[in-house]
């Protein structure tokens, strides 16, 4: 069977589109399909159609399509975000990358779902991928870590991480195309840590001061949810920062960050603190949504 993939994005992240020359089904009761690993179910409602969820959260796990039609489905993949920068002025991990896919399911064929977990201290997060035999993969890539306090170390990934306070200008982390938004930057030398990137917007950046930036805005997808924001800058005698909307961490107030929500793929916040590391990103997340009765 052919299969024709072509890519497109926005500031929701990249967007796939599969286009398979078999039937194309959706399902008058969509649960019930095998799964293997730690997944939950749900159902929504978007756009006056009601959706069957699958929602892989840890692991590797499997969701098996029967024989018969091919199955029109939404596809959610996010990677884990990046960690924050260690020390005060740590700065913001970037958010894992964001994949949003009208996907063909074909029939008698299992997809693979692998969860990628946010990085520590320092750390990129790692890849989460959708995947099945014939080639096709969703990758998510995981977010850059965020810069440490006077070295700036910050980590490129599916969106990039900020830089840390104390030290020349220090170039942010990179996003990868499509995926999501840059970390912030620095203009001088302020001793407080600028945002992660996130899945809708650059992280905030820092010209003086010592309080630290914001984190980057997530995304919404279609089940309502915001996810993807980039963590917030640790503070050098001052507040640290909010983590962007969507699970990012906020930046520390003489104290440690805190972590990005788990499952949305949310950058860890910047460290206050000179004995402690940034804060763990949140682990990423696979979503298959499958419409009742037709898309």
């Amino acid at each position: 069977m052919s299969v024709t993939t072509a890519t497109t994005s926005n500031l929701r992240g990249k967007k796939t589109r599969s286009l398979a020359s078999a039937a194309i089904a959706g399902l008058s009761n969509p649960a019930g399909l095998t799964t293997t690993g730690t997944v939950s179910t749900s159902t929504f409602t978007y756009a006056g159609s009601t959706y069957y969820a699958y929602t892989f959260t840890s692991g590797t796990g499997t969701l098996a399509i029967p024989a018969g039609s091919n199955i029109a489905a939404e596809v959610l993949v996010i990677g884990g975000g990046g960690g924050g920068g260690g020390a005060r002025g740590g700065a913001g991990g970037g958010a894992g990358g964001l994949i949003a896919s009208k996907v063909t399911l074909l029939a008698s064929t299992t997809y693979t779902a692998i969860i990628g977990p946010g990085g520590g201290s320092l750390t990129n997060g790692t890849n989460t991928t959708f995947s099945a035999p014939h080639g096709f993969t969703l990758n998510g890539i995981g977010g850059g870590s965020g810069g440490a306090y006077g070295s700036g170390n910050a980590g490129n990934g599916g969106c990039g991480g900020g830089v840390g306070g104390n030290g020349p200008p220090y170039t942010p982390g990179t996003a990868t195309a499509g995926l999501g938004f840059a970390g912030g930057t620095i203009t001088g030398a302020p001793a407080a840590g600028t945002g992660g990137g996130g899945n809708g917007a650059v992280g905030a950046s820092i010209t003086a001061g010592s309080n630290g930036a914001a984190g980057g805005a997530g995304v919404t997808w279609i089940d309502g949810v915001t996810r993807g924001g980039g963590g917030g800058g640790g503070s050098e005698s001052g507040t640290g920062a909010a983590g962007g909307s969507g699970g990012g961490g906020a930046g520390g107030t003489a104290a440690p960050g805190t972590a990005g929500t788990v499952n949305t793929g949310g950058g860890g916040g910047g460290s206050a603190d000179n004995a402690t590391g940034g804060a763990t990103g949140g682990s990423g997340v696979v979503i298959v949504a499958i419409p009742y009765g037709g898309a």
